[in-house]
């Protein structure tokens, strides 16, 4: 831990943390103070999941909830079996949220199906491609990264090694820094195994998620345009 920057229980479960207080004959700026404190932390969670992303099981990121000079501690991990009942829950969630968005595009997969692909993917222990982030006590969210087929060579596309990524993260934790952090550990986990490129691929009326990633660096990336052609 860099000097002057509180431990703050990193190594302990998720929870609320103060700030510190300012040192003694300090300009007692509560706003100032809080303003320099959360640069400080997230540059540090930045890091560590830039640095170490093998160790993500381990580490955690702050981030600030409130007003309050408060901050919540998110553990970002691989999954595991004991998560598929979650996996289930933020893949279901995710399905009825883009179903409100285009009816005629997406739908509800069975629950049934879904636990099985989890637990099937899961079986044989943690995958380190389908991280969680707990938050008080509970999967908050979750972030899939898939790996891209390399282009074959009688194709124009330079080959560069290419992943997607997709996040979820639950209604009730939106807007606390979950999603940010699932997609720090998520882009160091796709730079672990090689990846050059990352794609987000999003249906464009989920303005959400468009501001989202264009937050965190992602661009344009050429267009998917399609057209339906019937029956007959």
């Amino acid at each position: 831990m860099p000097d002057g920057v509180p431990d703050c229980g990193l190594a302990g479960a998720p929870g609320r943390f103060a700030l510190p207080e300012p040192a003694s004959g300090a300009t007692r700026d509560p706003d100032a103070a809080r303003r320099r404190d959360l640069k400080r932390y997230v540059a540090i969670s930045r890091h560590m999941v830039r640095d170490s992303a093998v160790q993500v099981d381990r580490r955690q990121s702050l981030y600030k909830i409130d007003d309050g000079g408060f901050y919540v501690a998110v553990s970002i991990r691989s999954a595991k079996v004991e998560d598929v009942s979650a996996l289930v829950e933020l893949r279901m969630a995710n399905a009825e949220h883009h179903v409100g968005l285009g009816p005629s595009v997406h739908r509800r997969p069975d629950g049934d199906v879904v636990r099985g692909y989890f637990e099937s993917r899961l079986r044989d222990g943690q995958d380190d491609l389908l991280l969680v982030a707990e938050m008080e006590g509970e999967a908050a969210g979750m972030a899939e990264v898939v790996l891209r087929s390399a282009p074959p060579d009688h194709q124009i596309l330079i080959p560069r090694r290419t992943a997607e990524v997709h996040t979820v993260v639950l209604d009730r934790h939106r807007g606390r820094g979950v999603g940010r952090a699932l997609l720090a550990a998520a882009e160091q986990t796709a730079r672990d195994r090689g990846v050059e490129f990352l794609l987000a691929v999003i249906f464009a009326p989920n303005e959400d998620a468009v501001d989202f990633y264009s937050s965190a660096g992602f661009g344009d990336h050429g267009l998917l345009l399609g057209k339906g052609l019937g029956a007959g």
